[in-house]
């Protein structure tokens, strides 16, 4: 009934087109609403998780993603300065793009994403252990984790007291939240909502409906609402590994060979 009187509401006011800005759940209902309305429906990625297949980016991710490391380069500062351990929370329950960014721009020691624990869960024993290595290796510093929100029971709060109980250090939770979502745009995130907005109305003009609006390898692309979210858009491996390979100091610890 919803979709039946946003219908006859399109067509009171003579709308043309209709484009809409948001997530899987937009598109969900634009795919609904399709059934209802005959003209064209396009989409807009807008959605900071970046988690939309048929995409490089979305709306709003570069933006979330400079006010996580902005945030991450603070905390740095205390941390240094205090030798302690920070788990600083960011968003992306279902999609480290916001992590693994945030954790590789600023350099972060550890990161915990929902790609990532679904292969090989972390343990406390695990962190501990790695923690205790990096601080053999540079002697006593600060050391920063990113966690992605829902990835560990209890969040970072809970996890800084399990780390706090076997570490000889203080640790410290930080959560983001929704300061994520707010502030001044970046200006990649202007130059791709200008992008995709002409895009969106051309593929309008073309009677193309049903599509979303995207760029990928920095091309114009356009992709089935039902293949935005069906289909799973990757974290990129090199990222990973690169990101991982940074702070091994359990491999990179040659000092009693050397010595």
């Amino acid at each position: 009934e919803g979709a039946r009187e946003a219908a006859t509401n399109l067509d009171a006011h003579q709308i043309d087109a209709f484009i809409v800005i948001g997530g899987d759940g937009s598109f969900r209902g634009a795919e609904h609403l399709a059934n209802f309305w005959e003209g064209p429906i396009i989409g807009i990625p807008g959605t900071i998780d970046n988690d939309l297949f048929g995409t490089d980016n979305t709306i709003g991710y570069d933006t979330a993603v400079e006010t996580a490391m902005d945030a991450l380069d603070k905390i740095r500062d205390t941390a240094e300065a205090m030798d302690r351990v920070f788990i600083v929370e960011v968003m992306g329950r279902n999609a480290g793009y916001i992590g693994i960014s945030s954790a590789m721009a600023s350099g972060a020691e550890r990161m915990i994403l929902p790609e990532l624990q679904k292969d090989k869960p972390l343990t406390v024993a695990a962190l501990v252990k790695h923690i205790e290595s990096v601080q053999r290796v540079r002697g006593d510093s600060s050391y920063v984790m990113v966690l992605c929100e829902n990835q560990w029971p209890g969040g970072a709060v809970r996890l800084a007291e399990q780390l706090e109980d076997r570490l000889n250090l203080p640790c410290r939770p930080c959560l983001l939240g929704h300061v994520q979502r707010g502030g001044r745009p970046t200006a990649m995130d202007r130059i791709l909502g200008t992008r995709l907005g002409v895009h969106a109305v051309e593929l309008a003009r073309q009677q193309k409906t049903g599509v979303m609006a995207g760029v990928t390898a920095n091309e114009l692309s356009e992709t089935p609402f039902a293949d935005t979210w069906t289909q799973r858009k990757k974290l990129s491996e090199e990222l990973i590994n690169i990101q991982q390979s940074l702070f091994n100091p359990i491999k990179k610890d040659r000092s009693k060979s050397t010595k």
